[in-house]
């Protein structure tokens, strides 16, 4: 036995030795109160008057944790002559410490004293206790061989009275008295077990026949009352110094210290209890210090000692940290998660438990690859909550609850997420919106401001170009207008010109300080602004939508909902703290218990019942081992399209997991709609995505034509460009649906860098982009695109592309609208020959589909029409459609007849003298002189012209007689022979334009047209007046000649070589006549009297006094009062003598007055404030004649 003793021994240090027991990490610290000396002394002298006094009930103080048991047991150590008994209450589980009865509490006590002593210290205590059989065999056989004894004695009595009495022997004597002392000796044993069997025995209640006996009923009171006998036995057989009660402050009842104060005063004072002892038993309690409040702690203990907590939590880091420095385990915990754990920590107890578990825990899952921290928290939680804790494996609890709800929370993050990376996209297309809105405001504002000073009037703005710009047309249109033009010319809906206004004015009025320009650059800066705000949204957003599967609790749950939930945990803020930093988790499961290969996590489980049950289960649903759920699933996985999913797939496309591919590839085609919708999952979050795609197209032939036409193409297209390899985008021929997709919707598509550098990669298959404007891109890679379709030859001709082109080449996108043709010089020449190639495509589905082409100027529409291949139908279209006025030499031909029917021809003398000489049919030349537009537009442009040109428009009687007037002058040429087949007007235009020479032929031809002559002879004067006689006149034609604009002594000499002219009925002669007679330099005495007088009758009043005064001195009196009567009022009162009529006082009648009176005609006038006053004569002078006449008589 000792050798096999000793072997064991040596096979214990060995393996010590050898195993990794010997490490610190490995060495657990014991949970039991440490008797520390070095504390311990601090409170010796303290613990030494409990010793050296008579106090009987003394109380050590301090919460829990505080060490009040090392104390204690060290005490014990210190006196080991002391007996010391300890009396510790725990707890009872599941029940609440309040609500403990005190029944029970003192049936602990009582059981703890009764049980501290020995068998036979307590030999008859009615607590019976089970003891360990001892000759147990010999027993057997006396009691045996008494009970046969006995058995047969009464069976054979009679025979055995028989013997007794017959015996006559001192042996017979000697046996019989033997036998009888065996049984009596085995009587007596037996006797003896049984009262002291039942010694500790009462009987309650005794029943006979028809009586009862009932003893008194001690059930009601308390423990201590019913058993306080026992209480008293066991002190008085029992050696005890010192009774520590520990634990008992955790009921709260007071009223136990009373009763048990009251036993110790009970068991000093008996007089049996340590006869030869003077010093009292000392009741030592460990309590907690509230326990009892004020003065009944005082009253209460006869000695009280407060013990100092070893931990708080101001030095739970040191201790902790000395803890783990000791086990070798501090290196790989984080110091700041060490300091905040601890605040949560008081008790001793609790940290080494702590590091003991930790420990434990970290040699055992050593395999795995574990966050320390995360381990030490799992520990925390443990200790902490354990009741959590065990539920842990039963998927209950609130930390599983808590893990369970994560799954859903990161399906809602996943859902608002792809949410809002919708709305971005619809905030883009908003924001480009928004910036087109805010120029056609801007534009509005200027047209309003235009209206508003011109009350509505205007149409057009004219721009320096001579371009017209409707102001209810496109706003870019208006704003460009505005742009080119310093002064803007104002049109009305006659295109007359209204107002001119300086720009300058319009900006001050809609935006001060700042020029159109300056407010465009605004609102494109605003935009670009918002458009890098939203690209770098989507970016973040596509981040944390990739990220959302793995998102972590800390982030998912707030502080405040998970404090609501462990409302109820003592440390709840310390659950709080671990989930909110991280620390707990959905990984649990790794920290608690072996992980096997072949495992499946919570999560798995669910998504294979899930599965199973064809719920339907998001792209995004967390999976851990997904190499697990193909070995569970196995072929069936992608026969739903719940086995879609972003890690699984991810797995698949690893090389692990290569053989699941086309199966993964059957799934797609078998569901497609719900495999494109996975896609667009996977684009964002997946791993493999450009492997994903080369599976699917290298596998399935019509992987892109079904791609292009599924619900949601675009994004598919994108990353299919994005991503296939170089060969597959290069070997696709047109037309298939996806090329013809990339014709329709390639600015939607081409929308970053990446996907514009795949562009060329199409150049051989035959599609044409339908919009090359890529608004989605910025510039620099705008222009990057714009020149890969270009050379590439990829661009539809459509007006919008042709003008994409030029803007891009610098053109301005009104002129690249307006003047397209003529502007695709400033274009490449692949550009060029592209367009030159296709002229007639160019022309009716680009040039002839615009409406702002109509102004495209004159050199670009002849070119277009001098165009090789341009079909001759299709150029009469462009000049039926055109405001250009074309040079016939510039454009073939064949389209001269067009241009004249339409007017289109440039109006200028070179364009029309090359018509005349080149063209065979005159009726082309006359049907471009027929239009009024022409003699406008020449009016201006005077200079000498063809002598063959100039006959022709001379004699062209077709013309209107208003563009006749307009163009024909004598700075075209001269006439060298009078036009007798034209219009009278015209000739007559053409005397008064002084190109028609006075001569005998001409003079000839226009005998019996007075008016033509009298032009003429007005116009040629200087002729007609070398020889007046040589030009005869009737009276019709000097009547015309007075009338006319001739020197004023010639019409005199003309009217006095008549004598006289008619003048009745022709105001206008008779007033010419009148200023001739009238004229200082006219002798009116050369003229008849009775002829002047005639004029004076004719006249006013007014003009007749005027005459009348030149001829005065020529007249008699009575001639002179005659004419005056004839005048009429009021200078015929001047006839009547004897009066004083009163005339204003006007230069005429001044004039008049004078010569009557220098005549005396009158005897004197008067000028007053009143006028001028004539005082005729007081009688007739006629009348006195004819008085003396008769009196001679």
């Amino acid at each position: 036995m000792s050798r096999q003793f000793e072997k064991l021994k040596d096979w214990f240090r060995f393996s010590t030795d050898e195993s990794e027991l010997d490490n610190k990490e490995d060495q657990l610290e014991a949970l039991l109160p440490v008797a520390d000396p070095e504390t311990y002394a601090r409170y010796a002298a303290a613990f030494a008057t409990i010793i050296e006094t008579d106090v009987t009930c003394v109380a050590v103080t301090g919460p829990y944790g505080a060490g009040k048991t090392s104390l204690i047991n060290a005490f014990r150590n210190n006196y080991p002559k002391q007996k010391f008994i300890r009396i510790s209450l725990a707890t009872f589980e599941g029940d609440d410490e309040k609500s403990i009865s005190s029944d029970r509490i003192e049936k602990s006590i009582l059981q703890q004293l009764i049980y501290s002593a020995g068998r036979k210290e307590l030999e008859y205590s009615r607590f019976k206790k089970i003891r360990t059989p001892t000759w147990l065999r010999t027993k057997a056989f006396f009691l045996s061989v008494f009970a046969i004894a006995t058995g047969a004695a009464l069976h054979y009595w009679e025979k055995l009275e028989g013997f007794v009495a017959q015996a006559n022997s001192l042996q017979e004597y000697v046996l019989t008295g033997s036998v009888a002392l065996v049984w009596l000796i085995l009587f007596v044993a037996i006797l003896h077990g049984i009262l002291k069997a039942s010694a500790g025995l009462s009987i309650k209640k005794l029943s006979l026949k028809n009586a009862e006996i009932e003893t008194e009923d001690k059930s009601k009171e308390s423990v201590f009352n019913k058993h306080l006998d026992e209480i008293v036995y066991f002190f008085q057989e029992t050696p005890c110094d010192v009774v520590v009660i520990e634990d008992l402050d955790r009921f709260g009842k007071t009223e136990i210290f009373t009763k048990i104060r009251e036993i110790n005063q009970l068991i000093n004072a008996n007089p049996d209890v340590r006869p030869n002892y003077t010093k009292p038993i000392v009741f030592l309690f460990a309590i907690r210090d509230d326990l009892f409040k004020g003065k009944d702690r005082t009253k209460f203990f006869d000695l009280l000692i407060p013990v100092v907590p070893f931990v708080s939590s101001g030095n739970a880091y040191d201790v902790l940290y000395n803890k783990l420095e000791k086990a070798g385990l501090r290196v790989a915990l984080q110091d700041k998660f060490l300091r905040q754990v601890t605040v949560y920590v008081t008790d001793n107890r609790h940290l080494v438990n702590i590091v003991n578990e930790y420990s434990l825990y970290r040699r055992i899952l050593s395999d795995t690859n574990l966050d320390p921290n995360k381990l030490f928290a799992i520990i925390l939680y443990k200790v902490f909550f354990p009741s959590d804790f065990g539920k842990l494996h039963m998927n209950a609890g609130i930390l599983a609850k808590l893990v369970g709800e994560l799954q859903e929370r990161r399906r809602k993050k996943r859902e608002l997420l792809s949410q809002e990376l919708q709305q971005i996209n619809e905030v883009e297309t908003q924001a480009r919106e928004g910036q087109i809105r805010s120029r056609e405001a801007l534009a509005c504002a200027y047209v309003g401001a235009i209206q508003r000073r011109h009350h509505g009037s205007i149409r057009n703005i004219h721009q320096a170009g001579g371009q017209r710009t409707s102001i209810y047309g496109d706003a870019e249109l208006i704003l460009t207008a505005l742009q080119t033009s310093t002064d803007i010319q104002l049109l009305n809906a006659q295109n007359q010109r209204v107002a001119q206004i300086p720009r300058s004015d319009l900006e001050q009025a809609i935006h001060p300080g700042l020029s159109v320009e300056d407010r465009l650059r605004k609102i494109d800066r605003a935009a670009q602004l918002e458009n890098e705000g939203i690209a770098a949204r989507r970016v973040a957003v596509k981040r944390e939508l990739r990220d959302a599967r793995y998102i972590p609790m800390k982030r998912v749950f707030s502080a405040e909902e998970i404090t609501e939930r462990v409302a109820a945990f003592e440390h709840g803020d310390l659950f709080v703290y671990l989930v909110t930093e991280g620390y707990l988790g959905e990984d649990y499961d790794y920290y608690t218990s072996y992980f096997h290969k072949g495992a499946t996590t919570r999560a798995d489980r669910e998504f294979v019942q899930r599965f199973n049950k064809s719920d339907e289960i998001p792209f995004g649903e967390k999976i851990d081992t997904p190499s697990e759920i193909l070995l569970i699933l196995d072929d069936g996985l992608f026969g739903k399209p719940q086995g879609f999913n972003i890690t699984i797939v991810d797995h698949v496309l690893g090389e692990a997991a290569a053989l699941h591919r086309p199966r993964l590839v059957e799934g797609v085609k078998a569901f497609p709609n719900e495999a494109f919708r996975f896609l667009e999952a996977y684009y964002v979050e997946g791993e493999y995505p450009e492997k994903l795609l080369w599976t699917l197209i290298e596998a399935w032939d019509d992987f892109l034509d079904t791609t292009a036409g599924c619900s949601n193409p675009l994004p598919h297209m994108k990353e299919i460009l994005k991503r296939a390899k170089d060969s597959t985008i290069a070997t696709r021929r047109h037309p298939s649906t996806f090329t013809q997709l990339i014709e329709q919707s390639a600015p939607d598509i081409f929308d970053c860098p990446e996907l514009v550098r795949r562009l060329p990669l199409l150049a051989e298959s035959g599609l044409l982009i339908s919009d090359i404007r890529f608004p989605n891109l910025p510039n620099e890679d705008r222009s990057a695109a714009i020149e890969h379709v270009v050379n590439h030859a990829l661009w539809k001709i459509t007006p919008m592309n042709v003008a994409t082109i030029l803007a891009w080449n610098g053109v301005d996108s009104e002129v690249a609208q307006s003047q397209m043709f003529v502007s695709l010089e400033k274009a490449p020449s692949t550009v060029v020959d592209y367009v030159y190639g296709q002229i007639n495509d160019f022309v009716k589905s680009c040039f002839l589909k615009v409406d702002s082409t109509v102004a495209e100027p004159q050199d670009g529409v002849e070119k277009l029409l001098s165009k090789q291949g341009l079909e001759e139908s299709i150029g009469e279209r462009v000049i039926d459609r055109q405001d250009a006025r074309l040079r016939f030499l510039n454009v073939p031909k064949h389209y001269w007849t067009k241009i004249v029917e339409e007017g289109k021809f440039a109006i200028d003398w070179q364009n029309f003298e090359e018509l005349l000489d080149e063209s065979e049919d005159l009726q082309q030349i006359s049907s471009v002189f027929r239009s009024d537009d022409v003699s406008a537009g020449l009016a201006n442009d005077r200079k000498q012209i063809q002598p063959e040109l100039f006959s022709f428009l001379v004699n062209f009687d077709e013309m209107k007689l208003e563009s006749y007037k307009k163009l024909i002058g004598p700075d075209l040429g001269s006439i060298a022979e009078f036009p007798i087949e034209i219009e009278r007007e015209k000739k007559l235009h053409l005397i008064r334009s002084g190109m028609i020479e006075l001569s005998q032929e001409t003079y000839g031809v226009l005998e019996g047209d007075a008016e033509l002559r009298v032009a003429l002879i007005e116009e040629q004067f200087s002729t007609f007046q070398e020889n007046v006689d040589d030009w005869p006149l009737d009276e019709m034609e000097l009547s015309g000649l007075i009338k006319s604009s001739v020197p004023q002594d010639a019409k005199s000499k003309l009217l006095l070589k008549a004598g006289s002219i008619d003048f009745e009925g022709d105001e206008p002669l008779l007033q010419e006549v009148f200023q001739i007679l009238t004229s200082p330099n006219t002798s009116i005495g050369d003229f008849a009297d009775d002829y002047v007088e005639r004029v004076i009758s004719a006249v006013a009043s007014f003009d007749a006094a005027k005459l009348l005064v030149c001829m005065i001195a020529q007249w008699d009196e009575a001639k002179v009062m005659s004419v005056l009567q004839k005048i009429g009022s009021p200078y015929d009162e001047i006839a009547n003598y004897g009066k004083r009529p009163t005339f204003d006082e006007t230069e005429v009648n001044v004039d008049l007055a004078k010569a009557l009176r220098d005549k005396g005609f009158i005897s004197q006038y008067k000028q007053d404030e009143k006028g001028i006053r004539i005082i005729t004569k007081t009688k007739d002078p006629s009348e006195h004649s004819n008085s003396a006449q008769q009196t001679d008589t």
